[in-house]
C-alpha cells in the first residue's frame, strides 16, 4: 500500500461518536454554544476531539456566536475551530484548495502545519451550500507538543540513502518524493510512538515494478514505516501483490552510516 493512499484511509480508522449539543467540561470555546446548539458532532474516541460537525439535519447552516449562519470557511474556523483542536487557524492551517461542484456546493480543504512543516494526515474540510452558508466540516487535526522541534539533523540526501538501503537491490529506483513532515506512526494505524519530524521518501522502479514509501526519522535515522507495492506480471491471475517490512535502521546524523538493520518482512497476494 502506498503512503499516498494512506491519507484517504485515515478517516476510516476512527470510529466516530455522534453527539448533539453536548459539551464536555473543559472543552475549548467554539464547540457547542449551549445545550440547545443544533449542531451534530462526531468525536474521535481516543482524543475526544471533533472529527465532523454538521447542521441539525445535515443541511441546516451552522451558526456562530451571534446566532447567524457562518458564511465563510475562515469565519467557521475562527469560531468553531477549537472543537477540532485548532487554536490559531492562521498559523496552524494552510488553504490547500477550494473547489465548487456543478451544483454550487463548495469545499475548502486545509492542511495542518507545525511551524510551517506539514503535518502528515492533518486535514480539515469545510463545506458550504450554494448560498454560501457553512453546513458542515470534517477532518483530523493532530495535537503536537509545543516543545517538539521540527528541525532535521539528518539531511534529505542522507534520509534518501537510508531508504535506498532499506529498499534493497533496486539500483535503478527513481526518487518520486522527498519531503519533511511531522508524523506519529499511530496516525496511520501503526503503534503510536509520538509525533516527530520525519522525511517521507518515495522510490519507484517501473521495470520491476516496485513502488515503496518510507518515513525516516529526521533525527535518528529510524525507519518508521515502509509501504511497498510490487505488481505481478501481466500473465499473473492476481491483480496485485503487496509486500512490505518494518525496520530499525539507525543512521548517524553526520555520515548516514547504517548501524543496524533489523527488518520484519510481510508478503501477501490479493486475489
Amino acid at each position: 500500500m502506498r503512503l499516498s493512499r494512506v491519507w484517504c484511509l485515515l478517516a476510516c480508522l476512527v470510529v466516530p461518536v455522534i453527539v448533539s449539543g453536548e459539551v464536555p467540561s473543559g472543552t475549548a470555546a467554539g464547540e457547542a454554544l449551549d445545550a440547545t446548539d443544533p449542531v451534530e458532532i462526531r468525536r474521535d474516541r481516543a482524543t475526544g476531539l471533533v472529527r465532523a460537525m454538521m447542521g441539525g439535519d445535515g443541511r441546516a447552516p451552522i451558526t456562530g456566536l451571534t446566532g447567524t449562519p457562518l458564511m465563510s470557511a475562515e469565519e467557521f474556523l475562527a469560531e468553531r475551530g477549537g472543537s477540532f483542536g485548532v487554536d490559531d487557524p492562521a498559523s496552524e492551517l494552510r488553504l490547500h484548495r477550494r473547489t465548487t461542484d456543478n451544483l454550487g456546493w463548495t469545499t475548502s480543504e486545509y492542511r495542518q502545519v507545525f511551524r510551517e512543516t506539514p503535518v502528515f494526515s492533518g486535514v480539515l474540510k469545510v463545506h458550504q451550500d450554494p448560498a454560501g452558508r457553512i453546513v458542515g466540516a470534517n477532518g483530523a487535526f493532530r495535537i503536537i507538543p509545543e516543545k517538539l522541534s521540527n528541525g532535521a539533523a539528518l539531511a534529505a540526501d542522507q534520509a534518501e540513502a537510508v531508504a535506498r538501503f532499506a529498499l534493497g537491490e533496486v539500483p535503478n529506483a527513481r526518487l518520486v518524493a522527498r519531503e519533511l513532515f511531522i508524523v506519529d506512526p499511530g496516525w496511520y494505524g501503526d503503534r503510536p510512538r509520538g509525533p516527530r519530524a520525519a522525511w517521507l521518501i518515495e522510490l519507484a522502479d517501473d521495470a520491476i515494478p516496485v513502488h515503496a514509501s518510507f518515513f525516516v526519522d529526521a533525527n535518528t535515522g529510524d525507519v518508521l514505516v515502509i509501504d511497498g507495492r510490487v505488481s505481478p506480471p501481466s500473465t499473473s491471475p492476481y491483480p496485485f501483490h503487496v509486500s512490505g517490512f518494518e525496520c530499525d535502521i539507525i543512521a548517524t546524523p553526520v555520515t548516514g552510516a547504517m548501524l543496524t538493520h533489523d527488518c520484519v518482512f510481510f508478503d501477501q497476494w490479493f486475489p
